[in-house]
């Protein structure tokens, strides 16, 4: 739950003392900007949109050409975000609108993950053991999945399948 100038000062000093150029934006629900997380999928669709904006309007972002290198580096969600992005098959194959271009064609040449997250399965299971339906209110809000019809499912699931660790916890 951070923003893209604070990610910029953990990692994006780093790439400019070196004289690259960063752009850290402010992914979806995050840094004051509109819209509910998404786990990074509609997040990597929203950096393919600024890839692309970058390299046809690269004067909008304070530079004097079009890049000829770009590394996406993402943290945390923004690293599963980065990973979603590398291997979307529908902006490999960029046989049209939306997607016009690939990634190579976009001059992107390399993606850092750093830190994401390995399973979805995982990251709900953390926000609900710790009792904090704020995360998980907003990710299923923004997938367009029922709270109380999730929360049921999950319920009767842990039960079945003996998951220890959600007995206490109150679903609804």
């Amino acid at each position: 739950m951070t923003s893209g100038s604070i990610m910029y000062m953990a990692v994006g000093e780093m790439y400019t003392s070196q004289g690259f150029n960063v752009v850290a934006p402010n992914l979806r629900g995050f840094g004051g900007s509109s819209g509910s997380v998404a786990m990074g999928y509609l997040e990597s669709l929203d950096v393919y949109d600024w890839i692309k904006d970058l390299n046809e309007n690269y004067s909008r972002y304070g530079v004097t050409k079009a890049p000829e290198t770009i590394v996406v580096h993402g943290m945390s969600l923004g690293a599963a975000t980065t990973l979603q992005l590398a291997t979307n098959p529908d902006i490999a194959a960029a046989q049209g609108a939306p997607y016009t271009k690939n990634l190579t064609q976009l001059h992107v040449k390399g993606f850092v993950d750093d830190c994401g997250y390995t399973s979805m399965t995982g990251i709900i299971t953390g926000m609900l053991t710790m009792g904090d339906m704020t995360q998980i209110t907003s990710m299923l809000g923004s997938l367009g999945i029922d709270e109380a019809e999730f929360m049921k499912e999950f319920s009767q699931l842990t039960e079945k399948l003996n998951i220890e660790g959600f007995e206490k916890f109150n679903f609804s």
